[in-house]
């Protein structure tokens, strides 16, 4: 195991502070408590995930240009491990073997497609050299200045998120006879 980027976090402190979470894509996960997924849970831990996903994808934004070349399983080993513990969660939520990957890919590709046009988007108006709600103002005529933009993108992550979930759901509620649907 290599342990030079925690001895630089330990000599350079400030770079502790710059990355005080867990980057799953990027940085190396520090130890942190294993949680196991169950049946019951596998909603709040998909969520997690999900949510952990699209932070890494705002606060790196090539990680979603990069993605669409190259796949996640060519990005790293964090990547890796973060698939695979993905994919682990639907296996111990009850998703038959067949729709594991299926349930993961679908999740993934909301994450990243929604993360990537937020990044693109916060990447505008930083170029514009205005804050977001002065930004969205001038280019919104009907926002609401006192709407939070950052709420505004939380909820509707959260929105997109909660219904590819419910989706999933459905498809384990139906039981294990379930399997890939063909082309329509």
């Amino acid at each position: 195991m290599d342990a030079r980027p925690a001895l630089r976090l330990r000599r350079f402190p400030q770079l502790a502070r710059a990355y005080p979470g867990r980057d799953p894509v990027c940085r190396e996960p520090r130890k942190a408590r294993t949680r196991s997924t169950t049946r019951s849970t596998w909603r709040a831990a998909v969520t997690r995930a999900a949510t952990e996903l699209r932070a890494t994808v705002l606060r790196h934004p090539w990680v979603g240009p990069e993605l669409g070349q190259v796949g996640l399983l060519h990005v790293g080993p964090n990547a890796v491990r973060m698939t695979s513990g993905l994919l682990a969660q639907f296996r111990a939520a009850g998703f038959p073997a067949s729709e594991e990957e299926h349930a993961a890919g679908a999740l993934t590709s909301y994450v990243i497609g929604i993360a990537t046009s937020e990044a693109a988007y916060l990447s505008l108006v930083a170029r514009s050299g205005v804050p977001e709600l002065e930004w969205l103002s001038d280019h919104s005529p009907d926002f609401d200045r006192e709407t939070d933009p950052q709420q505004v993108r939380e909820d509707r992550f959260t929105y997109g998120l909660d219904r590819i979930l419910d989706g999933l759901a459905s498809r384990l509620a139906q039981g294990n006879d379930i399997g890939v649907t063909a082309n329509r």
